[in-house]
């Protein structure tokens, strides 16, 4: 049997054991040993595997010697944030959560959303019982009814108070001629209750009050004179507003005249009268009508203190039948209506009203101040003739219905 030749080896592959443990430097070379060792007994198609294992050893051990041997690297500052808690082994373990869906830009904007429901504000409580049927008569045009009707809307007597509605219908019985309702709402104008503050009406209506001779629109027309409220101070007014309201048995009034007379203020002094009218506010228990007496007494000789003393006795005695007059309550206003004669002169008030229906009809009858001019009757005498009714000339309620029903408005008829 023929030998078999030997067969020519390869030659080696440039990644041969001796380049590959050369490029290690023989460091770390022992843990592809097992690897290099059984190249020489593997075909050469099994070799190249075997090197590429043997060269990913000899590469880790490389890398693993170069971390050893690097300076250390500082890690990055981050003192600004705030350190991070270790992840725990069951934060680890646990399934991804999926992030939250941002929902502020999907609200929807405040104004599109539905209004919320408010409660309903309660309607006003029917009036009823004696306050309505106060009411009925006071729609019907019933003077007094108007005066107590705008009492309970001033004072919340049986009604809900209301001040507007209360200067309503004082200003309807005060136009009607009750005096008590003139002083009243003379008293909203001056002091701006229920509508505007406006001096000059204050005045016309104390005047219309006054005129029929109600003490404390006199008594209050004194003062404004004396004060100058809305006009010039004229002490001579304030002497005779007083003397009329003192004459009425106003206790007040009655230390105002002696006050003036003492002074001279707008009459000439005179202790004697001073005396006899403080005596007179003594009487109904004023302090400071006492203190007026003992000092103008001090001051007298015998004789002219004995005059004094006559003098307060025989005013005393013509004014002993005189009653005493309403007063205004706490809230400033008269409460019961005054007595005053039949048949008395038109108000200045009723003409002042009279005046500014005309004027609002261009009938021209002047300013509304309440004084009867000729301008005024002519006025009258115009509209009489226009509108088909007896043409005289006189400001009288009669007039001033027909006006009202031609020009103004209904008063309120609803609470």
């Amino acid at each position: 049997m023929a030998e078999r030749a030997p067969q020519s080896r390869a030659p080696e592959s440039p990644l041969s054991v001796t380049a590959v443990a050369g490029s290690a430097g023989g460091t770390e070379s022992g843990a592809g040993a097992p690897c290099i060792a059984a190249l020489g007994v593997l075909p050469r198609r099994a070799r190249l595997p075997v090197i590429l294992f043997a060269t990913g050893l000899i590469a880790a051990s490389l890398l693993g010697q170069r971390e050893r041997t690097s300076p250390p690297v500082s890690p990055p500052v981050t003192a600004t944030l705030p350190a991070q808690p270790a992840e725990t082994p069951a934060e680890r373990e646990a399934p991804p959560v999926a992030p939250e869906k941002d929902t502020t830009a999907a609200a929807p904007a405040v104004a599109s959303l539905p209004p919320i429901p408010t409660a309903k504000p309660k309607p006003p409580e029917p009036i009823r019982g004696e306050t309505a049927m106060l009411l009925a008569r006071a729609t019907k045009g019933d003077p007094m009814a108007q005066f107590e009707i705008a009492l309970r809307y001033a004072t919340g007597s049986g009604i809900k108070r209301d001040d507007s509605r209360a200067a309503a219908w004082f200003r309807e019985a005060a136009i009607n001629g009750v005096a008590a309702a003139q002083y009243d709402l003379a008293v909203l104008y001056e002091t701006g209750r229920g509508l505007a503050a406006d001096p000059l009406e204050a005045l016309i209506w104390y005047q219309s009050a006054a005129d029929q001779n109600d003490a404390a629109a006199q008594y209050r027309l004194g003062v404004i004179a004396l004060q100058g409220h809305g006009i010039p101070s004229n002490s001579g007014d304030a002497v005779r507003w007083f003397r009329k309201a003192a004459e009425q048995g106003v206790a007040a009034a009655s230390l105002a005249l002696a006050q003036l007379y003492e002074r001279g203020d707008g009459v000439e002094a005179s202790p004697r009268e001073a005396y006899a009218w403080g005596k007179l506010a003594m009487a109904a228990g004023d302090a400071a009508a006492a203190s007026l007496v003992g000092r103008v007494g001090d001051g007298l000789d015998p004789e002219k203190l004995a005059e004094a003393e006559a003098r307060a006795t025989a005013l005393s005695a013509r004014l002993a039948g005189v009653a005493a007059p309403e007063s205004p309550g706490p809230d400033g206003l008269l409460h019961a209506e005054t007595a005053h004669p039949e048949g008395a002169a038109p108000s200045r008030g009723m003409v002042s009203e009279i005046q500014r229906l005309l004027a609002g009809a261009d009938y021209d009858p002047g300013p509304a101040d309440g004084r009867i001019g000729e301008q005024t009757v002519q006025a009258i005498r115009r509209y009489q003739e226009k509108s088909g009714i007896a043409v005289d000339g006189v400001p009288d309620m009669k007039l001033l219905a027909h006006l009202r029903a031609a020009t103004a408005p209904p008063p309120p008829v609803k609470p």
